[in-house]
């Protein structure tokens, strides 16, 4: 997604990706190039305005290692990729859709 793009420190670096699933938009956060770290996506809801985060696909981590659950455009109107390794970084934040 452009403007979600950020270098954590050597070749990895973190982005949040967009696509269709099942006829809906869904946002993503990916890490790319990593060894032992970890992504999670940040979103702002539309409705509540709260700040919430994705984590590993299966619903129970608040940390990915590799890409994560994703959220769809009907609830999420910020995005933005989140990063941990020794230390937590984050990723520009874009209005979605």
């Amino acid at each position: 997604m452009p403007g979600t793009y950020a270098n954590v420190g050597g070749p990895t670096y973190i982005r949040v990706n967009q696509g269709t699933y099942g006829g809906k938009w869904y946002a993503w956060a990916k890490m790319y190039n990593y060894d032992l770290d970890s992504v999670a996506l940040i979103w702002v809801n539309q409705s509540d305005k709260a700040v919430y985060q994705c984590g590993n696909r299966d619903g129970v981590r608040e940390w990915a290692q590799d890409y994560t659950a994703g959220v769809d455009d009907a609830h999420a109107y910020k995005v933005q990729a989140k990063y941990q390794h020794s230390n937590v970084f984050y990723g520009p934040t874009v209005v979605w859709r």
